[in-house]
C-alpha cells in the first residue's frame, strides 16, 4: 500500500480546508441573509470560534421548527439533527448543545449541515431555497394551527 507523502498530503489538506471554509462561509452568509435574526449558529462564539471547516450546525428559531420536522419537510437536503455526538431520540435536544450552553428551545431545532469536497456554492444556493421553503410551509401550518386553536 502506497501512502502520500506528508507534503502532498499537506497540499491536499490545506486545499480542501480552505474550500470548505470558503463553501461553509458561504452557506452561513446565506443562511444569515435568508432568516435574520431567526437564524442562530450554534458553537460560534464572538462571532469567531475554531470550528471544522466543513460544518454548520444551525438553529432556525421558532415555535414548531423541530430539526426533524425541518428535514422531513424539505425536498434536496440531506443533513443531521442535533450535534455529532447526539444519538438515540431525535425529539430531544442534544445533550451537547445544551452542555454549550445553548436554550433548549434553540438546541432543539439544530441542523447538522456538512460541506462536501464536491460541494459548490450552486449546491449552497439549492439548499437554502430549499431549507427557506421548508420554513415558510412550517410556518403556514403552525399559523393555521394557533389560528384554529383559539
Amino acid at each position: 500500500m502506497l501512502f502520500p507523502s506528508s507534503a502532498s498530503y499537506n497540499f491536499y489538506y490545506s486545499h480542501n480546508t480552505k474550500a470548505h471554509f470558503q463553501v461553509r462561509d458561504y452557506l452561513e452568509t446565506q443562511l444569515k441573509e435568508n432568516f435574520g435574526d431567526q437564524v442562530h449558529f450554534n458553537g460560534k462564539f464572538c462571532g469567531k470560534s475554531e470550528r471544522i471547516p466543513n460544518t454548520c450546525n444551525v438553529s432556525i428559531k421558532g415555535k414548531g421548527l423541530e430539526g426533524r420536522r425541518v428535514l422531513a419537510a424539505t425536498k434536496h437536503l440531506n443533513a443531521s439533527v442535533g450535534a455529532a455526538c447526539h444519538s438515540g431520540n431525535v425529539s430531544c435536544a442534544s445533550p451537547i448543545l445544551l452542555a454549550i450552553g445553548i436554550p433548549h428551545h434553540i438546541a432543539i431545532n439544530a441542523l447538522r449541515l456538512s460541506i462536501g469536497r464536491e460541494t459548490t456554492i450552486n449546491d449552497v444556493d439549492v439548499v437554502v431555497r430549499d431549507l427557506k421553503q421548508a420554513i415558510d410551509l412550517l410556518q403556514h401550518e403552525n399559523g393555521e394551527l394557533e389560528y384554529n386553536l383559539h
